[in-house]
């Protein structure tokens, strides 16, 4: 089991640099470019004699940061260790103060419209926002989705298993943005006033004591939270309810109640354990699902969090902050497999990695 997870480790390597490269090419034929954002102010301030000027600068600077070499320079800049800058320090990628940096040495360089401000601290920032919300999601849908499609299989046909299935198949056809927005509208002040809709804290929370603190923190997620939630667990409730009736109706499930054994125990001690296998296998797609979620949940609820950071980073063609966050997913992507791989053997004894 250890080889097999060093293995997989060490493959993250090559898959995450397979991953960028892809990801930086795809974002070079994207429309746009941040030179046009970041002098579209000077140029509309300025008259018809301060157009050579503008195109001065915007030459300056894309020479600067090396956006007038061919794609293949710039993405060896990215990700480094390359020394192939005009100048010598000026990396597109990298700080520039260290010949080994770029994506390689986890230098993701810096912000175009802000060059002061590292990506890598921004991230960290961000990610001990959205990364507990994620997992705080993640462990709510699974705790709610398995006694719910655990119930589902066993009692199938039963009036409040028909009516949940009903409840369960319209939230998973909910929009998140759409769910958010009425959640905010009945909890929030426009509403029954009973929840915070915006941000992760109140503007006076400095003020407040420890308990105080996080009681606020902990009303304003509820709404966030609900809204990451109620799609996966519609989603794994359901997966899980078909793991239930497949399994249900086995052979060793007829001579385990030919045996005598109580239905809870047929349940809980043979029907749920391989009826898991499913349910493990998503949770590779849910990790990075919530990752990619949370910009819609966040510029809803104006959380600054990895979501919000990637919808910037867009708006501003901000590329070393969409690779950033892209790279991030792709991690995320990479260890819900792992994660999925080594859970199969806990479920299954049966199951070993050689």
């Amino acid at each position: 089991m250890f080889q097999y997870i060093l293995r997989r480790l060490l493959l993250m390597i090559p898959t995450l640099v397979g991953v960028s490269f892809v990801m930086f090419m795809l974002l070079k034929l994207a429309p746009g470019s941040v030179e046009s954002m970041k002098f579209a102010a000077t140029a509309s301030e300025g008259g018809s004699g301060d157009t050579g000027d503008v195109e001065a600068m915007v030459e300056k600077f894309r020479k600067k940061y090396l956006l007038d070499q061919p794609n293949w320079k710039q993405y060896l800049h990215y990700v480094g260790p390359f020394n192939l800058g005009p100048d010598g320090h000026e990396m597109w990628g990298g700080t520039g103060k260290d010949p080994w940096n770029g994506l390689l040495a986890m230098d993701l360089g810096n912000k175009f419209l802000d060059p002061s401000v590292r990506v890598i601290d921004e991230l960290k920032e961000r990610l001990w926002v959205t990364v507990p919300i994620a997992l705080l999601s993640v462990i709510l849908s699974y705790l709610l989705a398995l006694p719910i499609g655990i119930y589902s299989g066993v009692r199938q046909g039963h009036p409040l298993e028909v009516t949940s299935t009903v409840m369960l198949f319209l939230l998973y056809a909910i929009p998140t943005f759409w769910g958010g927005l009425m959640l905010q509208m009945i909890f929030g002040k426009t509403g029954l006033d009973l929840l915070p809709v915006l941000g992760l804290h109140d503007k006076n929370a400095d003020q407040m004591g420890g308990f105080a603190y996080f009681i606020d923190l902990l009303k304003h997620l509820i709404l966030p939270i609900l809204v990451y939630s109620y799609g996966s667990l519609a989603y794994l409730s359901r997966q899980m309810r078909v793991g239930v009736v497949d399994t249900i109706t086995q052979d060793y499930i007829r001579t385990a109640r030919a045996k005598g054994l109580s239905e809870k125990v047929v349940v809980l001690k043979h029907v749920l354990r391989n009826s898991m296998i499913p349910i493990i296998t998503l949770l590779a797609s849910i990790l990075p699902i919530l990752i990619g979620g949370s910009i819609i949940v966040e510029v809803v609820f104006d959380i600054p969090g990895m979501g919000r950071y990637a919808y910037e980073g867009l708006t501003y063609r901000e590329m070393n902050v969409v690779m950033a966050t892209t790279l991030f997913s792709a991690f995320m992507t990479i260890v819900g497999i792992l994660l999925s791989d080594i859970m199969y053997a806990v479920v299954d004894p049966r199951i070993r990695y050689e």
